[in-house]
């Protein structure tokens, strides 16, 4: 996985530089020079291959419209640390227009204080990165409290009142926990557990046992990385048969098939339609899914999964915001526009110089059912 990671990553620093040659007014506009902050190697290599693929995908596909102004991608390896990401940060603020990423929580802890009030724009998937009203940097994904009640929504729906929550005791997965503690009483759910684990931890069968124990009729599990893997594998052994509701960290292909029989029976994920697209119902958004997969599929044999599509997301957002702008600052101001900005996992995205989250709203969420013998996902709300 990290000798192809690699390959890509070479492909992003050099084959992505496009010509600039389909008229003569494209020739005089520079490419869009975008600063790519990724955790190619470490413990977070293997989320992060998925960010690589899906920018790859998504340069390729803007690129080939010769309408559009190209774009040139300088990737930059944050080790999955967070000194390493504002080590990037700083190799790239000067040197580009804007930047991706970091996507992950340990670098946007690091980058955040250092980048937030000047140039360039940077945009990150971290679902509660809550940024500054005004400030240079931007959200693509929906915070944590959309999705955790998505999740809720569906077990109403679906009469699960008994829920148990299995969440690391970091940053993001405390939010997750506070948002399913607010929201539990909204949908008519009781926690019947509140269980945590260290993201290090290589054994999860004690808070299994007691999830376990509780008899629940669900349970709601907040993972990113390989510490999934982890985690399902200790449900299993626990005998838990119940319906598990992961959050889209763990969306991850390579972590899912690592797990393979090794998990619950019914992994659900609060996603959207575009790992599905048949629940899709704009035709012209339908269609832009499904090219994109087919051409995804084609070369890297397997549907894209959460990393791949945020990931994407981010490029296309920036590409169609410096389409026109050539200063970092027009770049900042086009995203802060108002204006709607086409995507692959979400179907548009806006932000506001008062509101800089691209997407919100428990309704923004589609609910989906891994399949582990096809290796994707399927609809189910």
């Amino acid at each position: 996985m990290l000798e192809r990671s690699c390959c890509f990553l070479a492909g992003l620093a050099m084959a992505f530089v496009a010509t600039l040659a389909s008229s003569p007014a494209a020739a005089q506009v520079p490419e869009l020079r975008v600063g790519f902050i990724v955790d190619q190697t470490g413990p977070l290599a293997a989320i992060a291959a998925g960010y690589i693929r899906g920018v790859d995908q998504a340069v390729e596909m803007w690129n080939a419209d010769p309408k559009n102004r190209k774009v040139a991608v300088r990737p930059c390896d944050s080790q999955s640390t967070g000194e390493g990401a504002l080590s990037c940060y700083r190799q790239l603020e000067g040197a580009v227009d804007v930047i991706m990423g970091p996507h992950l929580f340990i670098g946007l802890a690091s980058v955040r204080g250092a980048a937030t009030q000047k140039a360039p724009a940077w945009v990150t998937t971290v679902p509660f990165a809550n940024p500054p009203a005004g400030s240079w940097m931007f959200q693509s994904l929906p915070t944590v409290e959309d999705a955790v009640a998505a999740g809720f929504a569906y077990y109403q729906a679906k009469g699960v009142k008994r829920v148990a929550t299995l969440t690391s005791n970091d940053q993001p997965g405390n939010i997750a926990k506070q948002a399913a503690q607010k929201l539990a009483g909204t949908y008519g759910i009781e926690l019947v557990r509140v269980e945590v684990f260290d993201p290090q931890a290589q054994n999860l069968v004690p808070q299994a046992e007691n999830i376990a124990a509780s008899k629940p009729d669900g349970v709601m599990a907040w993972t990113a990385g390989p510490q999934l893997v982890t985690a399902l594998r200790a449900l299993k052994a626990a005998g838990i048969s119940v319906p598990i509701m992961l959050n889209y960290a763990s969306m991850s292909v390579p972590l899912l098939r690592q797990v393979g029989r090794e998990a619950p029976a019914e992994l659900l994920f609060y996603g959207t339609a575009a790992f599905d697209p048949r629940g899709i119902t704009n035709a012209a958004y339908r269609e832009r899914v499904v090219s994109y997969n087919e051409r995804y599929r084609a070369k890297f044999g397997s549907m894209p999964d959460l990393p791949a599509y945020a990931a994407a997301d981010v490029l296309l957002l920036i590409a169609q915001a410096g389409q026109t702008a050539t200063l970092p600052k027009d770049i900042r101001d086009t995203l802060a526009s108002g204006r709607s900005f086409w995507g692959l996992i979400f179907e548009a995205y806006r932000f506001s110089t008062t509101d800089h989250v691209g997407k919100r709203g428990a309704e923004a969420f589609s609910i989906l059912r891994w399949q582990p013998d096809s290796g994707s996902w399927t609809l189910v709300r």
